[in-house]
């Protein structure tokens, strides 16, 4: 017997859905009953994902190019998905690729693309949603990390450093939010969160 997520009339937004594990988030939360919206840096992968998606799944997918390393990209994405389907339950931030290198050798230029993409596009897309959910009585924000950020080897920045300060962040956020709607006390809270 198939596992029943409660997912019908759902609205979920997946950050780097073309591809990979954002695809096949995508595709799992539509196949489940929501209705999805997806960004992407390159259209030409982005639209032809989403088509594919519809129809395994009969379900409308939102197919939105955006490089979430521009600072008004999330902004237009978490929009665009609130305009299109009228509410938004879960967010996926899941956008960035695994940038590595050798410390002396990365630039400050190396630097700001990883943290732009994997913390502020989170921070972002993260803040932007909170309203939508609050007005609805909650939702799910989900990042999608790598275990670098906890044990780093070798060659692995700035991605080790992006992710760790990820962690960190939705860390505070969800003290911070779960707070404001959990009948539990902040300690008890904090002795659950950790």
């Amino acid at each position: 017997m198939p596992l029943e997520l409660g997912l019908e009339g759902k609205v979920a937004a997946i950050t780097g859905g073309s591809e990979g594990l954002g695809r096949a988030i995508a595709e799992r939360l539509s196949r489940e009953g929501a209705q999805v919206a997806t960004c992407a840096r390159r259209a030409d992968v982005l639209r032809p994902t989403a088509r594919e998606i519809e129809g395994a799944t009969g379900n409308a997918v939102l197919a939105f190019p955006a490089d979430l390393a521009e600072p008004t990209a999330a902004q237009r994405f978490i929009d665009a998905t609130a305009e299109r389907f009228g509410r938004l339950d879960i967010l996926v931030n899941n956008a960035g690729t695994g940038a590595a290198g050798r410390f002396e050798a990365l630039s400050d230029g190396d630097w700001a693309q990883d943290s732009e993409v994997k913390v502020f596009a989170v921070a972002r897309c993260t803040r932007l949603a909170i309203p939508h959910m609050r007005r609805q009585g909650g939702g799910r924000i989900i990042n999608i990390v790598n275990t670098t950020w906890e044990f780093p080897g070798p060659g692995r920045l700035p991605t080790a450093a992006a992710r760790a300060a990820d962690v960190a962040l939705m860390k505070a956020v969800a003290q911070e939010y779960a707070a404001l709607s959990c009948p539990l006390s902040r300690r008890e809270l904090g002795a659950r969160c950790r």
